[in-house]
């Protein structure tokens, strides 16, 4: 999962590590704000704080792990153990990848977050800061 931090018109503001330690200074979770970090990041932090402009997205890039017992078609983040897929179209055992991979690109708002593990029960809903990719 790469993490970014973008304004209002979706300019990157920072990625990676540099959003994750904002991140921490805008969450205050168990991480001590030196001074450095305060000069460092007054302007997104003040930004943040009182203009409400910023706002958290998650790049998730998605591989088709394949077809559960309940024909969902599942996806697994590349860099991470999450799991993804569609609860309400159900595929049958001899559709291709291709065919899967096309549906779910279309229909990118059906998949739901499902866990951890393969097969899973999903957990359902889908954080609004996860942008979700396909790739093959």
């Amino acid at each position: 999962m790469k993490r970014t931090i973008v304004d209002s018109t979706d300019k990157i503001i920072y990625e990676g590590e540099d959003a994750n330690k904002v991140m921490d200074l805008l969450n205050a979770e168990a991480h001590e704000v030196t001074e450095e970090d305060e000069v460092k990041h007054e302007e997104i932090l003040r930004s943040a704080k009182w203009a409400g402009k910023l706002s958290i997205k998650v790049f998730i890039n998605l591989r088709f792990r394949g077809i559960d017992d309940w024909n969902r078609g599942v996806y697994k983040d590349v860099d991470g153990p999450l799991h993804f897929g569609n609860v309400n179209h159900l595929f049958g055992w001899g559709e291709t990848k291709e065919e899967v991979d096309k549906y779910s690109r279309e229909n990118m708002k059906e998949l739901e977050y499902y866990g951890d593990k393969f097969p899973c029960e999903p957990h359902g809903g889908m954080p609004s800061t996860y942008v979700l990719t396909i790739i093959d």
